[in-house]
């Protein structure tokens, strides 16, 4: 899987004196996709995106980008009465505390329900949604989606989400490419499968 090199991109931008909002004026990107670039929270831009980045710097695609290993799936146990019996036996007495989430503070306690059970926080994705050939970037809970899918015949890439008292709305991401629309695509299953809301 190949992600960018966001070491490689502070080096640049450290030898042209350039900043972000420089960087992304520059290269004809969104200020808040460029912020979201530098601060971690894209780590996989859009083939585009990094082809401008590096016409930006003034060297070539791949040097903007480090491959890395996906993490390996555990394999199915063979026996799963004999595993789900060895889970019970060593099941704590107390409830497990909650998973440790990067994006999440430690210190930030979590919501608690009289009864003490944990509420799970949401999980946001931003989606470039286009409007009448502008890009409006829009922060939606994963929980709110309800189906997203890819158009077979154009670069885009839909999602319905619900908004509330059974209303949908349909909210398109469109693309200069295929490319771009296929690597957009497997982002959003990679985001979530390690979600765990996929399979």
């Amino acid at each position: 899987m190949k992600m960018i090199n966001l070491e490689r991109i502070k080096q640049l931008l450290a030898e042209t004196d350039m900043d972000i909002k420089a960087m992304a004026k520059a290269a004809n990107i969104n200020l808040r996709s460029a912020k979201g670039i530098m601060d971690g929270s894209i780590s996989r831009p859009t083939k585009s995106t990094v082809t401008r980045l590096a016409d930006t710097f003034g060297v070539k695609a791949d040097t903007l980008v480090i491959e890395v290993e996906r993490e390996a799936k555990q394999p199915a146990s063979p026996e799963p009465e004999k595993a789900a019996e060895e889970i019970c036996s060593t099941a704590p007495e107390a409830p497990a505390p909650e998973k440790e989430r990067p994006d999440i503070a430690a210190d930030e306690p979590a919501a608690v329900d009289p009864a003490g059970t944990y509420y799970i926080r949401p999980d946001f994705i931003l989606v470039n949604k286009s409007v009448y050939n502008d890009i409006q970037p829009t922060l939606i809970s994963t929980a709110s989606i309800s189906s997203i899918n890819i158009d077979m015949r154009n670069p885009k890439i839909w999602i319905r989400r619900s908004i509330g008292s059974d209303k949908d709305e349909v909210m398109v991401e469109a693309f200069d490419d295929f490319d771009a629309r296929d690597e957009r695509w497997e982002e959003l299953m990679e985001f979530f499968k390690t979600r765990g809301i996929l399979g």
